[in-house]
């Protein structure tokens, strides 16, 4: 009973409310993200993100570099309360094995270090990652996708339908995307 019971904790669909602001998720444009470091960011409206828009990011120098998904200005900081998220993300690269990770990064006051995410090796197709994250305290924190890990220098990657939602039991699976409430 226990095992079966585990099982059905496993299958809780998470929360489904993505907690990144809407001109993050929906971009009309790349005014909303933030970045360090060399890269160049330009928005996507492929065929391929169809019916939802993306940015395309291109790293120019074999440094570390970010692009922060809601810190343009104060209100996009996202308020979490203490507990697991799940961030994911579509996204590829145009060469297999680029490796990006993800950082929950606490801002505004809030206490606490930076949450390491895990790295992924990002392949030619596109295709849906998540991240898991325990935030242990509340506070106002912002998304930070390490776009360079593999310091290389002119790696373009694509990015679309980036979703933050709180986890329900031990289930990894990302919801269906919804766009940011904000």
């Amino acid at each position: 009973e226990i095992n079966k019971a585990t099982s059905l904790i496993s299958d809780l669909p998470n929360q489904g409310i993505n907690f990144l602001p809407y001109l993050t998720t929906a971009p009309k444009d790349i005014s909303y993200f933030g970045k360090t470091g060399e890269v160049e960011l330009v928005f996507n409206n492929a065929t391929a993100f169809s019916p939802f828009n993306g940015i395309n990011v291109t790293t120019k120098d074999a440094n570390l570099s970010t692009i922060i998904l809601n810190s343009v200005s104060t209100p996009f900081n996202i308020v979490l309360k203490q507990g697991r998220y799940l961030f994911s993300v579509d996204t590829h690269s145009t060469s297999n094995g680029h490796t990006i990770s993800v950082d929950l990064v606490p801002v505004r006051g809030t206490s606490g270090s930076i949450i390491k995410g895990a790295s992924v090796a990002l392949t030619t197709v596109l295709k849906s990652y998540s991240f898991l994250f325990t935030v242990p305290v509340d506070g106002m924190y912002d998304v930070v996708i390490n776009v360079n890990d593999s310091k290389v220098t002119n790696r373009l990657m694509s990015f679309t339908k980036p979703m933050l939602e709180q986890q329900v039991g031990t289930n990894l699976k990302a919801s269906p995307f919804k766009e940011g409430l904000v």
